[in-house]
């Protein structure tokens, strides 16, 4: 089983512990090793953003960087420094969309788990250089995270933007 298998089942695994609609689960790695596992969760506030949902790679993210990033350099302070990138280019993030439609209990139905615009976004602007995520078929995809070009924006953004937004 190759790397990428190994990883995608254990985000799998948090996907299908999701309470949300879209069911997704997302793990980091480094080096092979899992480092922090999470998944969406309902409204949430984070990276002082009030959401509507916790995207999976956000969760995981900021457990990262909040369980060991901070205590790692805990007392060190970056003055003039607003938006702090973190040295995360060793971690990978691996996301993936569980199926509703689960006719084998033991098989992964991966669906489409590309990152939206806004946590590509946000990836990118701690640190991060790859992601990994299940495709259109149900494969899994390892990229840089600059070169994913999504422009979709989540089922709970568009929700958002339609009660909230009047033009």
């Amino acid at each position: 089983m190759c790397r990428s298998d190994r990883m995608s089942i254990w985000a799998y695994e948090q996907a299908v512990l999701s309470k949300c609609s879209f069911q997704h689960g997302a793990i980091i790695s480094k080096g092979g090793k899992i480092i922090i596992k999470g998944r969406n969760t309902n409204r949430t506030k984070y990276l002082n953003t009030m959401g509507i949902c916790l995207h999976a790679e956000i969760d995981v993210a900021m457990k990262l960087i909040n369980c060991y990033i901070k205590k790692q350099s805990k007392g060190k302070k970056i003055k003039g420094q607003k938006q702090i990138k973190y040295n995360l280019k060793k971690y990978i993030i691996w996301v993936v969309r569980a199926s509703k439609n689960k006719s084998n209990s033991e098989a992964c139905n991966y669906r489409y788990s590309a990152p939206c615009a806004e946590c590509i976004k946000t990836l990118i602007e701690l640190g991060f250089k790859k992601i990994g995520f299940s495709d259109e078929n149900g494969n899994i995809t390892v990229k840089n995270i600059d070169n994913v070009k999504n422009t979709h924006i989540s089922y709970a953004q568009q929700t958002f933007i339609n009660r909230h937004i009047h033009y």
